[in-house]
């Protein structure tokens, strides 16, 4: 099991913890949901991929979404730990600037 610590400083959080940096898991996990819900964004999404989304939440210190029951809203939430990975890094990185037109653009739409 992954262990997180959350440290605050007045410059930046860092998370220290074993496995994978959580910017380049968040990044594996936006790569592969955008995959299946280019496919079929009504879909469910798998109980391993919600778990890692949960996970992935957990490790950052932030609450995961309560709803994620189709692809579309499993990759709204991969985005946003994928933001809060890189702001809670501690290092001088930025998020990348996503364009992803058409999925999210339904899904802002259909709310």
């Amino acid at each position: 099991m992954h262990k997180t610590v959350i440290l605050k400083s007045k410059e930046a959080r860092q998370v220290t913890m074993n496995g994978p940096d959580p910017r380049a898991a968040a990044r594996g996990l936006v790569a592969l949901v955008l995959d299946q819900a280019r496919i079929d964004p009504q879909r469910r999404p798998s109980a391993d991929m919600r778990r890692w989304c949960r996970d992935l939440a957990t490790r950052l210190g932030v609450p995961p979404r309560e709803v994620m029951d189709t692809n579309r809203e499993l990759l709204q939430e991969a985005l946003r730990l994928e933001q809060v990975a890189h702001l809670i890094s501690g290092m001088e990185t930025s998020p990348p600037e996503r364009v992803l037109t058409g999925l999210l653009q339904e899904a802002a739409t259909a709310e």
